[in-house]
């Protein structure tokens, strides 16, 4: 999230009841990637505090989704949550709308990827197809999707 803050955007959360609700956190046309160094300082913490093991399989990770990462301006979706509790409400359409809107006003497509099989069928109800899939360590799949340009409002 520090890294997102500092170097993509824009980004989108919902509060209730003062608390985070969703949050959908979005890299605009040519704000994605941040810069190696700056990401790699901000993001090693955790998996180099988890250990070695960790560590590699996260660096294997990454290997993979920046070799499906388009090399075109797009709209990155980087992260999509909704509260548990909150969930089934529309306020991750709300924060996919926004996303999308912005991709539109850019005259981008929009981009993403997902280790839930569950996903698929909701961001293709929000125009986003399967370009292709892929394994990382721990033998999840991922599905890599995007959703085509759309003429500016």
């Amino acid at each position: 999230m520090r890294a997102a803050d500092r170097w993509c955007g824009p980004s989108w959360c919902i509060v209730e009841a003062g608390e985070p609700a969703a949050v959908l956190v979005g890299a605009a046309p040519g704000r994605w990637p941040p810069p190696p160094l700056r990401t790699l300082l901000t993001l090693a913490p955790g998996p180099v505090l988890a250990g070695p093991a960790p560590l590699l399989r996260s660096l294997r990770s990454q290997r993979v989704f920046e070799r499906m990462h388009p090399e075109y301006d797009h709209f990155l979706v980087w992260l999509l949550a909704v509260s548990p509790a909150r969930q089934r409400r529309g306020l991750g359409r709300r924060l996919m709308s926004a996303a999308l809107a912005e991709a539109d006003a850019a005259g981008a497509p929009a981009y993403l990827w997902t280790a839930k099989p569950a996903n698929v069928p909701y961001y293709r109800s929000h125009g986003y197809e399967v370009f292709a899939e892929a394994t990382i360590p721990g033998d999840v799949t991922n599905w890599f999707m995007e959703r085509p340009q759309t003429a500016s409002a």
